[in-house]
């Protein structure tokens, strides 16, 4: 009971929960209303109607959207929510009190979600009948679904072999069009249910149950039987906060994944020469013959290393207190590092090396002189330690100011 005051009288107005149509006929995508009250939230509007077919967030299923009509207004609903059993409907724009209204859902948005709310049903069952897998938390994402599920001994993932019993159950089961059937059982009735789980609240309990294999407490929307659900697909199983995170899609959702996992092999298949079938060889062939040519790189690598070190040898500035070799190399050389490390594995050897914009300067143990004070002086930027460092030329003439510095220091 509400209570108002009004010239020294007491009104006392009754408040009355909304009906909710959704539950009489979950394929309802039309109605009509009539406007309880309409209260300013914030930039928005909370509008309440005597009844509705706007399914509420709960339970792990997101709220519907839509629109609702009255006079030539066209108003959007883009949030609903639901509070001591009445159903707020947010809106943008005011509407009067007292008004009669149409209103139209999303179809889409909602079918879509009671495909993976029936979806989730089905696998959190099959979980449960094969491993004992008991699920504690839902979310239906715009994109994927996830369930998280306590596994009894613990674990965090399926394996594949798992995966595929699990997916072959429930295709089975969604497969056999059985009747899904929403009910409000009696207090005494419950008792007697073989529920996969116990209700979550005393009163107005709400059982979902899917052919002889599946009953639970929901008070979400689902099809009426499981061969709407169509299909779901298992996507991952990961660790998350001391559960098993089930990610998945089912209905439409899983459609689009086949549809677009078969454009993709199809591509693959068309530039690896082979069927869908023998892809998985045609990618290890592939990757292997990418190890026997990397394999194949580093060891020309390590020629072209040798052979350019050794004729930097040969022609190295000899200095009364050691070699010095400070060389410009083409901007395309790919072991700048390699190189100057082993040209230091020459004890008298000062090497200032430059490819591109980078620098690698290194000594021998018999040098007493600090690669990264020479980079500073020269012009460039970096460090590393005495024997060894590197960075990037910033003036133009690094490298020959490198030389200077070094031919002062070896002189």
């Amino acid at each position: 009971m509400l209570q108002f005051g009004l010239l020294g009288a007491t009104i006392y107005m009754e408040v009355v929960m909304t009906e909710k149509l959704y539950y009489k006929d979950v394929y309802m995508k039309n109605f009509t209303a009539e406007v309880i009250s309409c209260e300013k939230q914030d930039k928005n509007y909370a509008v309440v109607l005597d009844r509705t077919a706007f399914y509420p967030t709960g339970g792990g299923q997101p709220y519907d959207t839509g629109y609702i009509y009255y006079g030539d207004k066209k108003i959007e609903v883009i949030d609903v929510n639901e509070k001591d059993g009445i159903i707020y409907h947010t809106t943008n724009e005011p509407i009067p009190t007292g008004e009669n209204i149409s209103a139209e859902i999303d179809w889409e948005r909602r079918f879509d979600h009671m495909q993976q709310h029936a979806g989730e049903h089905l696998m959190a069952g099959c979980i449960y009948n094969l491993f004992g897998g008991v699920t504690r938390g839902l979310h239906l994402g715009k994109d994927i679904s996830t369930i998280d599920v306590l596994m009894p001994d613990g674990r965090m993932r399926l394996n594949d072999d798992e995966i595929y019993n699990l997916e072959t159950l429930l295709n089975d089961r969604i497969q056999t069009d059985a009747p899904i059937r929403c009910f409000f059982p009696s207090n005494e009735e419950i008792k007697t249910l073989p529920l996969r789980k116990p209700p979550t609240v005393d009163e107005g309990i709400r059982v979902v149950a899917a052919g002889d294999f599946e009953m639970v407490p929901c008070a979400g929307t689902h099809p009426t039987t499981t061969g709407q659900v169509g299909l779901v697909k298992v996507l991952s199983t990961t660790p998350s906060k001391g559960f098993m995170r089930v990610s998945f899609v089912a209905g439409k959702r899983a459609v689009k994944y086949f549809m677009d996992l078969y454009i993709s092999s199809s591509e693959a298949a068309v530039k690896l020469s082979c069927g869908h079938e023998a892809l998985p060889k045609a990618v290890d062939k592939l990757q292997q013959d990418i190890k026997n040519l990397k394999e194949e790189l580093v060891s020309y690598q390590k020629k072209e290393v040798n052979f350019i070190a050794d004729k930097l040898l040969n022609s190295a500035e000899i200095l009364p207190h050691g070699r010095l070799i400070a060389e410009k190399l083409p901007d395309e050389f790919t072991s700048l590092k390699q190189l100057a490390i082993l040209l230091a594995e020459n004890d008298d050897v000062v090497a200032l090396l430059q490819c591109g914009n980078n620098i690698a300067f290194s000594r021998g143990k018999d040098i007493d002189i600090s690669m990264p004070d020479i980079i500073k002086k020269c012009g460039g930027r970096g460090g590393g330690s005495p024997d060894f460092a590197q960075g990037v030329a910033i003036d133009h003439g690094c490298i020959n100011n490198a030389r200077n510095v070094a031919r002062e220091l070896l002189g």
